[in-house]
C-alpha cells in the first residue's frame, strides 16, 4: 500500500493530515499495512495493522495521536459534532489522492503488546468502519442550457422558447468522467430574485441512450380545452383559462403524449407541479392527474394519481408522482399514445374558473425538497454536498441551517447526460415565473476497488 493519512477536509493545510504510512512519518512509526476489500453493503469494517519502534515516549506520543484521531471519529458519528475524519490513500495509477470517509474507528493491541512495547516494538491495530467506496478530490462542471455552457448557469422559474436563457434547468455530460460508480454532486444554488426563496424542487434526469431534451413542461394555453390568454409574465407568454362546474369531478384540462416523446420518458418516475397564473379563488379544490389511452373514446382511465387539495389563495400544487409511460416500456415496441388529464373537484355550486400557467413534470431519478420557513434570503446560497451528506445555507460568508431536506442525495452516472429541473417557490407561496436562481456544480469521481 502506497502513502496513507489520517485527517478532514475542513483543514486546508496539508499539515494536518496524519501520515501513517511511506510519507512524513512521525519518529517510531514504521508503517501501517492495510488492505482495502470491496463488496456490497454502504460500509466495510477493515483493520491497519500499524508498526511502531522506537523510544517509550515516541510509542506513546504515536498512540496518543491515533487515540486522538478515534475520539474525533466518535465526537462526530456519536453527537454529529466536529469534522468527519477521512483515511487519504493515493492509488497505484494516480498521484492524485482518494478519500474515504470514517464513521467508527477504534484501537486494539494485539497480544503480549506490553512486552513488546517494553523492547521498543509494536503493533496495533486500528479498525474502522467506512463508507463503501473512495472519491477523488471536487472537480468543477460545466454547465449547459439555452443560454450557453460554463461552469456557472442562471436559471428562471419557466422553460420556454421566447429567449435565450429561459430556462428553469442545465444539463452535466459526463460521457468523459473518469468514475467507476456514480459521483457525489456538490450544489451551489444562489437565491437571484427580489423575494426570499422559501421552497426548492430539484428533480435530475439522467439518459444514457439519447441525448435529446425530455419535453417536461406542458403549457396551460396548449390543452385543447383551453382559453388562450396572453400574458407577458406567464411562461411561453400566456396562460390557459378553464370553467369547471361545482358539485362533481370534471376533466377540464388534457395534453397529448405520443410515442416519441414517451420513449424518451422511458417509464421514469415524475413529480406534476401545478402552476396557476393567478392563485386559486375558490375555498377549496381538489385535483387529480388521470392517464388514458390517447385514442380510447370516452378516455378510460389507466392510473389516477391520489387526491391533492388546494386551498384559496394557493399559487401552485404538487400532485402525488406518476410514471410515464405507466407501467415502464418493454424494448419490443413502442409505447402507444397517452392523454395526460387534470380533474378537479370543487364543492361550492356555480360555474367557477382556474387559470393554469404550466404543468412541470418534475424527474425523480434524483429528486431532494429543500424548504426554508424563514425563506432563504436574496443573495443567500444553498449548499448542498452529496459527498459529505451535508446541506446548508451561507449567508454574508456565514453558515446556516434552516431549511428541511427531503430527498436522495445527488449523484451523477458516468456515461450519460444528466439533467436538473428546478421549481421555485417563494416564501409566500408563490412560484413567478420570473424568479431566478444561480448554479454551480462540482462532482467527485467515486470508486470501490482502491
Amino acid at each position: 500500500m502506497s502513502r496513507l493519512d489520517l485527517g478532514n477536509l475542513a483543514d486546508p493545510e496539508e499539515s494536518a493530515w496524519y501520515c501513517i504510512n511511506e510519507g512524513p512519518m512521525d519518529p517510531g512509526l514504521l508503517g501501517t499495512q492495510y488492505d482495502p476489500t470491496a463488496g456490497p453493503g454502504e460500509t466495510r469494517t477493515e483493520t491497519l495493522r500499524v508498526g511502531l519502534r522506537g523510544s517509550p515516549l515516541q510509542l506513546r506520543a504515536i498512540i496518543r495521536r491515533l487515540e486522538q484521531l478515534v475520539g474525533l471519529v466518535r465526537l462526530k458519528s456519536e453527537q454529529g459534532l466536529g469534522h468527519a475524519i477521512y483515511l487519504r490513500a493515493y492509488p497505484p495509477e494516480s498521484a492524485n489522492p482518494v478519500y474515504t470517509c470514517l464513521l467508527q474507528a477504534e484501537l486494539r493491541t494485539l497480544p503480549g503488546a506490553l512486552a513488546y512495547e517494553e523492547g521498543g516494538a509494536m503493533a496495533v491495530d486500528l479498525v474502522i468502519t467506512r463508507l463503501n467506496w473512495f472519491a477523488s478530490a471536487e472537480q468543477p462542471l460545466t454547465l449547459v442550457n439555452s443560454a450557453g455552457s460554463g461552469y456557472s448557469a442562471s436559471l428562471l422559474n419557466l422553460d420556454d422558447s421566447l429567449a435565450a436563457g429561459n430556462d428553469n434547468y442545465f444539463y452535466v455530460d459526463t460521457s468523459t468522467l473518469q468514475s467507476d460508480l456514480p459521483a457525489p454532486l456538490r450544489l451551489q444554488i444562489t437565491n437571484n430574485s427580489s423575494a426570499a426563496l422559501g421552497q426548492l424542487f430539484v428533480g435530475a434526469f439522467h439518459e444514457r441512450a439519447s441525448t435529446e431534451k425530455p419535453a417536461l413542461v406542458l403549457e396551460g394555453e396548449a390543452a385543447p380545452e383551453a382559453v388562450l390568454v396572453s400574458a407577458a409574465g406567464a411562461s411561453n407568454g400566456a396562460f390557459g383559462r378553464f370553467n369547471v362546474s361545482g358539485g362533481n369531478w370534471q376533466a377540464f384540462a388534457s395534453w397529448e403524449l405520443d410515442y416519441t416523446e414517451l420513449a424518451v420518458l422511458g417509464g421514469r418516475l415524475f413529480l406534476p407541479l401545478l402552476r396557476f397564473q393567478t392563485p386559486i379563488s375558490a375555498e377549496s379544490v381538489r385535483f387529480r392527474a388521470v392517464l388514458s389511452p390517447a385514442d380510447a373514446s370516452p378516455s378510460l382511465p389507466v392510473f389516477q394519481t391520489p387526491i391533492a387539495d388546494a386551498h384559496s389563495g394557493v399559487g401552485f400544487l404538487a400532485l402525488s408522482p406518476l410514471r410515464l409511460p405507466f407501467g415502464g416500456l418493454s424494448p419490443r415496441y413502442a409505447p402507444a399514445a397517452l392523454k395526460l388529464s387534470l380533474q378537479a373537484f370543487i364543492p361550492a355550486a356555480g360555474t367557477h374558473t382556474l387559470e393554469i400557467d404550466d404543468l412541470l413534470l418534475l424527474p425523480q431519478d434524483n429528486f431532494a425538497w429543500f424548504d426554508a420557513p424563514a425563506g432563504i434570503a436574496v443573495g443567500a446560497r444553498l449548499m448542498d454536498d452529496s459527498f459529505a451528506r451535508e446541506s446548508y445555507t451561507v449567508v454574508d460568508g456565514q453558515q446556516l441551517r434552516a431549511h428541511k431536506r427531503v430527498g436522495a442525495w445527488f449523484e451523477l452516472p458516468a456515461g450519460a447526460r444528466s439533467w436538473f429541473y428546478c421549481f421555485q417557490v417563494d416564501a409566500n407561496g408563490a412560484a413567478l415565473p420570473s424568479a431566478a436562481i444561480g448554479v454551480r456544480a462540482w462532482c467527485r469521481s467515486r470508486r470501490q476497488i482502491l
